[in-house]
């Protein structure tokens, strides 16, 4: 069985979560497949095709980002029979507010049918992984988080296996009322969004008009065409079009000569996926 984890990255956090539990399928002699949500497109059955399938994703107004959520919703339009026999677990690395996420974006999948099976909420160690600031250097990966999504992962196949009797994987914390208290905090938080926008730049002159940003803008909240170049209403402040701009034709007025994180790679303890398995004993 091939299981798909889909997902959106802008700082490679989020990826790198996935990746580890990509090897923990693996471990179990599942194959899985990293399809990052820009490129998903490009695979219109993937959901039909697959009996289990993850979601991955930061966190944006205390819930999953909206370009995930709306793909969410595109599966729930689909016409696709048999939906119960269709398992799903969720993937959220949140900046240290624990539960509500997950509780509210599975609803998405749960109320047309498909069968929730497992969640997974990694505080990552640098949390809001915008700009690189000295902070970082005093950080480090936790060896037990990363366990945790190599073996979330790892439980999940035994899941599928029969051999976990557990209905859910449940590697997130459930907070008295999280779901309500997300719901409240992530209005609160988007008018803030909104207003940020207005400290964001593009420099016409440097821009070449090549499109890079428009491409990779996950919420199509980009025009180059336009005078307002950041749309308040769409931006999600994933910040891809500041770090991929080969002309660095965008700022922040408030900090002009930011330098960007790269990836999680930067950080002191990080461990390769591709080398996870030596590296990690049975718990």
């Amino acid at each position: 069985m091939k299981i798909p984890i889909i997902y959106f990255s802008s700082s490679n956090n989020t990826k790198y979560i996935c990746e580890l539990v990509s090897k923990g399928l693996n471990s179990c002699g599942y194959e899985s497949q990293i399809i990052p949500i820009q490129k998903i497109d490009e695979y219109p059955n993937i959901i039909q095709n697959s009996e289990c399938f993850g979601i991955g994703s930061p966190i944006y107004a205390m819930n999953f980002t909206p370009n995930i959520r709306e793909w969410m919703i595109k599966i729930v339009n689909k016409k696709i029979p048999d939906r119960s026999d269709k398992k799903f677990f969720l993937i959220d690395t949140n900046a240290g507010l624990p539960g509500g996420a997950i509780l509210r974006a599975k609803q998405i999948l749960i109320k047309s049918g498909y069968n929730f099976i497992g969640g997974l909420e990694i505080n990552v160690p640098t949390f809001d992984s915008v700009f690189w600031v000295d902070y970082f250097d005093r950080v480090s990966w936790n060896i037990n988080k990363i366990k945790r999504a190599f073996y979330f992962g790892k439980q999940i196949a035994l899941k599928l296996q029969d051999k976990i009797k557990d209905d859910i994987i449940k590697e997130y914390q459930i907070i008295p009322f999280g779901r309500i208290m997300s719901s409240i905090l992530g209005y609160l938080e988007t008018p803030l969004y909104k207003l940020i926008t207005k400290f964001m730049v593009h420099n016409h002159i440097k821009c070449n008009k090549c499109g890079i940003c428009e491409s990779l803008c996950p919420t199509k909240a980009i025009d180059i065409d336009k005078d307002i170049f950041f749309d308040p209403e769409k931006c999600i402040f994933c910040f891809l079009c500041f770090r991929k701009c080969p002309k660095e034709a965008n700022y922040l007025k408030i900090y002009p000569n930011a330098e960007f994180f790269k990836g999680p790679n930067q950080i002191k303890g990080y461990i390769d996926p591709k080398e996870i398995n030596p590296k990690i004993q049975d718990r």
